[in-house]
């Protein structure tokens, strides 16, 4: 371990900012190239679309309005009277332009033209979320009901009776006794097609999410040293839903700060939101701009670069990945990603479909597209664990969210074993069940992770709020000096709800002796 000055961990920050722009940019590249990923993923998307065209026929039946591209442009708008596709259509995949019925059946035609490349493609598995959303809010709306809290509440409480389709019957009731309620016997089908979009949202979308905002306490396990940890199927203790979207410049800000401190009740996944700041000047070139903006965008226009995440939100001081990145000097973020448990909700959403056509009784009974379907099934399957990459590889290169707020989402959700910092650990280890489609791309993702986690200086850095007023010339880091410290680095830097102990433990202002005593972990000798 070595020891960093203020300005050389400043130096180390950026530096990690644009790595984080570069990897993400370059596996952009190395997916493209593989003809073989991009057929499949273009299928994916395709069948995505045939799935959100099928709902939103459904959610325009159950108020019933009978052309669809009326529903799309005029009755389906959210609670504050805008339209609720205006954010489907600002997705890479649309170009801005509104979604038609022709535009989604043409997606299912033609994949090559809608899904070229992986901007469109991650664009589309965010709308297919996104859809999800929006047709269980406009639900809601139309009975009456809030989604949050009441709904919630509500759900919560209720227990419902058999009825001939399981997949509504536990929202029969609710439906019945909401504000709005249809007749129950004139309207028996519209209630469940009701019951059918809240249940995709709430058993599906946003069980991914769950596990970044519900807590649940499975019981207790213990190490092989005996000592004993809580053992968490999600991870509320972390984060919470609420966010502050007021002006900090007339004090509402500072004042709702000092209350939440003030307070026993600590605000985890808190953000505020920030209005006309652009991407830095000198991240711009690292930044994969959508595909339809390249030729009308100037690198030089501030208000040409003002779309990424990372700039219009900002991670409150209580939040927990505000303080995991401080401590490891990594990039700071919007908080944790909801967009990327969205990504997987429609890449489960449509492999699910996918295999409930390519059955091997389908098969043999020759249903239509049945052999497709399997097919396509086997392969999505072999190529799933880069899949899972989609959304870190789309908005990492965007500049949306940082690699470390989509690494801890999908780790909290198991689908890889992340390693704060770490960009190997992105990948599941070879070998451990994971089956390789194409070892010439497994190997060339793997060594991207590999150059680029060695490129930067992995560490342990003084908070900012303790940097305030320090010499440049200061202590500020420890910094990993060999492979030996890295791996021991690496090892303590598993996130996972079994080690959330660890990072519980971070201070808001952690300082020096904080940092010293996490260094001393790895190398006894510092002093």
């Amino acid at each position: 371990m070595i020891s960093l000055s203020l300005n050389q961990t400043i130096a180390a920050e950026k530096t990690r900012q644009i790595e984080d722009l570069v990897i993400c940019g370059r596996l952009w590249d190395i997916y493209e190239k593989n003809t073989t990923l991009m057929s499949v993923l273009r299928q994916m998307c395709a069948a995505g679309a045939g799935i959100s065209l099928e709902w939103l026929k459904k959610c325009a039946d159950a108020v019933n309005e009978p052309d669809l591209n009326k529903f799309f442009e005029v009755v389906f708008r959210n609670r504050k009277g805008d339209k609720l596709l205006d954010e489907v259509k600002n997705m890479d995949c649309f170009e801005g332009k509104s979604p038609t019925r022709a535009k989604f059946e043409d997606m299912q035609k033609r994949p090559e033209v809608w899904f070229r490349d992986i901007g469109k493609i991650g664009g589309w598995f965010r709308v297919q979320a996104e859809l999800s959303e929006h047709m269980c809010t406009f639900i809601l709306d139309q009975l009456g009901l809030r989604r949050d809290p009441d709904i919630d509440t509500l759900m919560a409480r209720s227990r419902f009776e058999t009825s001939d389709n399981p997949l509504v019957t536990k929202y029969l009731k609710l439906i019945a006794g909401a504000p709005k309620a249809p007749n129950p016997v004139r309207d028996k089908h519209r209630i469940q097609l009701m019951a059918a979009i809240l249940d995709r949202e709430y058993e599906g979308r946003l069980s991914h999410q769950a596990r970044l905002v519900q807590r649940y306490l499975k019981g207790q396990g213990a190490t092989p040293g005996g000592r004993k940890y809580k053992i968490y199927a999600y991870t509320a203790e972390w984060f919470a839903k609420w966010q502050y979207k007021g002006d900090p410049a007339a004090g509402a800000y500072q004042a709702k700060l000092e209350e939440v401190r003030g307070s026993e009740y600590e605000l985890q996944r808190a953000r505020r939101s920030e209005s006309n700041v652009p991407i830095p000047r000198e991240l711009r070139p690292y930044i994969k701009m959508p595909s339809h903006k390249k030729s009308t965008i100037n690198i030089n226009n501030d208000s040409d670069w003002q779309f990424a995440g990372i700039t219009k939100w900002r991670q409150m001081e209580w939040d927990r990945l505000w303080q995991i990145s401080q401590l490891y000097g990594l990039p700071r973020g919007a908080t944790i990603s909801g967009t990327t448990t969205d990504h997987q909700f429609a890449i489960y959403e449509i492999l699910s479909r996918v295999e409930s056509i390519g059955t091997e009784d389908n098969v043999r009974r020759n249903v239509e597209n049945a052999v497709h379907m399997k097919g396509l099934a086997e392969r999505i399957q072999m190529f799933l664990p880069y899949i899972h990459l989609i959304p870190v590889i789309q908005m990492g290169a965007q500049m949306h969210h940082s690699v470390c707020e989509m690494g801890t989402a999908l780790s909290l959700n198991d689908f890889i074993d992340y390693h704060v910092g770490y960009y190997t650990t992105l990948l599941p280890s070879a070998g451990a069940g994971m089956k390789v489609y194409s070892s010439t791309f497994d190997q060339a993702v793997r060594r991207a992770l590999a150059d680029a986690e060695a490129r930067v200086t992995h560490l342990y850095a003084i908070s900012e709020n303790k940097r305030r007023g320090m010499s440049p010339t200061a202590h500020a880091a420890w910094a990993c000096s060999n492979d030996r410290d890295r791996a021991r680095h690496k090892a303590r830097a598993a996130i996972n709800p079994e080690t959330a102990h660890v990072f519980e433990q971070i201070p808001f202002d952690h300082g020096v002796d904080f940092i010293l005593k996490k260094a001393k972990e790895i190398d006894a000798n510092i002093h």
